[in-house]
């Protein structure tokens, strides 16, 4: 079985690392993918994806990149379960970036 992303994009916000309990550094970033082809008004619609980096790549990610900065995506779809504040349970899904290559950064 594949599970495997890859997506190229534009930063949308810049990426700040957070510290886990467990003294890991991560940080969760948003990439703004363009759509191949027009809606029915002839616009190119955008699609935003949340992307969760770890260790390293976040590191490197934080200091190299800003908005605006286009990245290269590769990773993994990871499905987690959720509640709201009303107490339902959902599952959101999110990418766990695996490498990223700083196109323009």
């Amino acid at each position: 079985m594949i599970n495997t992303m890859v997506l190229v994009g534009t930063l949308t916000e810049a990426p700040e690392i957070k510290e886990t309990a467990l003294g890991n550094k991560m940080c969760t970033i948003k990439l703004s993918v363009p759509r191949n082809f027009p809606n029915s008004n002839g616009e190119y619609e955008v699609d935003i994806f949340p992307i969760t980096l770890w260790r390293g790549i976040a590191e490197s990610t934080a200091q190299y990149c800003k908005v605006g900065s286009i990245l290269g995506i590769k990773g993994r779809m990871q499905a987690k379960e959720l509640q709201s504040k009303e107490g339902n349970t959902f599952q959101a899904l999110e990418l766990i970036a695996e490498k990223v290559s700083f196109i323009q950064p």
